[in-house]
Parts: C-alpha cells; structure tokens; sequence
C-alpha cells in the first residue's frame, strides 16, 4: 500500500506558511497549509475530512495510511470531493451525529461502492443532552455567550467518555476487523465527537500524546471562518483525557473496563492498522 512522507519541499512549504501567517496573508497561508500537508485534501465541503494515518508511535512503528479517516458530515461533500472519495474505498462509516441531526441531514453516498453506515448517535446520553441545550442558549445569543460555551464544551468533554461509551465502542469493534476498513468516522462539524474518538484510538495505537492533540488541532486550521461550530481547544480534550485518567489511570484500562476492548481486540487493532 503506498505511504505518503512529508518531503523537503512540502517543508519548505510549511515554513512558508508560517511566515505567511506571520504577514497576515491567512487566505494564502490555509491553502499553502493544506497543500503541503500529506493527510489534508483541501475540501470545501467536506474541509475537516483527512487521514489520520502517518503518525509515529513511542515504539517506533507507524499508523498505515488509507485505513482510518475523520471527517465533518458526509452530507457536505460535493461532486467533486466524491470523485477523490470514492477511490478510498471505504467500507463503513461511523456517523456520531445525533438521531434528529440524522434525520435532518441524511447521508447521501453518491461515490460507487456505497459502505455500510453505522449509527452510533452522541448527544442525546443522560448528562449530554441539557448541556447541549445550554450551548444552543449561548451560541444564539448576540453576540454568542464565549465564556459559557467554553465552560460547556469542557463539560461534554469531561463527561462524555463516559455517557458515549457503548457508542465509541462500536468504533473500536469496527477496527478490529479488516473487511470493514477503510473506515470514515465523523459528526457534524468532525470536531468534537469525532476527535474525542480520533483521539481514544490513536491512544490505543501508542501514538504521543502531543501527537494526539496536534491532530486534534488541525481542525483549527482547515475549518473555515463563520462555521458556527467553531473550532476547538486544547483543554477541551484534556478534559476528556484527565477524566479518563481520574478514574482509571490511563487510557488502556479506561478503554478495556468501560468500552469492552480487551487485549485481543487491542491487538487485532494495533494489527490492522499499524505498519
């Protein structure tokens, strides 16, 4: 299977946008950033959508390319995008969207070889829901109430390990088994439920943790402005990731005690998607 490595010219081509960024040229410098970064693949629609494989783990193995992607909602993809889509092959995707968000904006897979969809609804849960009624409060406000949407999208995070655990399971069941990958995992935004789940596997796989939080933070960088959801924040997921750590100690035990992934699973895993 071809790897993808970043060359000295996309090096360079980073440094550029760093200067870039530096001058204020922020339209040049996202689309310099995404050309010269090998999981990005500068969507329009679908702009959060990318391979999560490349990364190193602490033992020195690597995550494959082409098995395991994240994305915003299919639903924004455009024809276009599902030209360069459909070649993936991917073979199921996750959709962590609520079941109202589902209804309201079905998926429509419009590439060949449409994967198997599996539900696995986060927001609803006992804990989650009334927050996200609060965030709806703040964010209608003019203009939006920052302070309390922060306070509540640290909130969800803390909590929803926890409420979503039989739904993320479904995530780590699906990479167990080969015949379902590629896999696509996303929500709404590919932000929030989607980088909690990026995040809990590529825990699994060993990766570091500042590896960890610099794929979450992409999202930062490839989101448009005026999207509603915003982007993210770093001690958003620390929240999720010191809950975790507050009751079991690490993210190992917390994965096998509350989302059922034992040492064989965590091995079919690491086999599947690990070079």
């Amino acid at each position: 299977m071809r790897t993808r490595t970043i060359s000295r010219a996309q090096r360079a081509a980073l440094s550029l946008v760093l200067i870039a960024l530096v001058l204020g040229w922020q339209a040049w410098a996202q689309e310099a950033y995404e050309a010269a970064n090998p999981r990005l693949f500068g969507f329009e629609g679908a702009y959060n959508f990318r391979d999560v494989g490349g990364y190193s783990t602490r033992d020195g193995q690597r995550v494959k390319w082409h098995l395991f992607y994240r994305s915003n909602a299919p639903a924004e993809f455009n024809e276009a995008e599902y030209a360069t889509v459909g070649p993936l092959g991917i073979k199921t995707v996750i959709d962590l969207r609520t079941e109202e968000q589902q209804l309201a904006v079905p998926t429509q897979w419009w590439a060949p070889n449409p994967p198997l969809f599996v539900s696995a609804p986060i927001g609803d849960q006992e804990g989650l829901k009334g927050l996200r009624a609060q965030m709806a409060a703040a964010r209608a406000q003019n203009p939006p109430d920052s302070t309390a949407l922060d306070r509540l999208y640290t909130e969800i995070y803390r909590r929803m390990p926890f409420a979503a655990k039989a739904e993320l399971a479904k995530v780590f069941t699906t990479l167990t088994k080969p015949g379902g990958l590629p896999l696509l995992v996303h929500c709404s935004a590919g932000k929030d439920r989607t980088g909690l789940a990026a995040a809990l596997v590529l825990s699994l796989l060993d990766v570091p943790q500042q590896t960890i939080y610099e794929d979450y933070l992409l999202t930062n960088a490839v989101t448009p402005a005026g999207v509603p959801q915003g982007g993210v924040e770093k001690h958003w997921l620390e929240a999720s990731l010191s809950a975790i750590e507050a009751k079991y100690g690490d993210v190992a035990t917390y994965l096998e005690r509350e989302l059922g992934v034992t040492p064989e699973m965590r091995a079919a895993i690491r086999a599947n998607l690990l070079d």
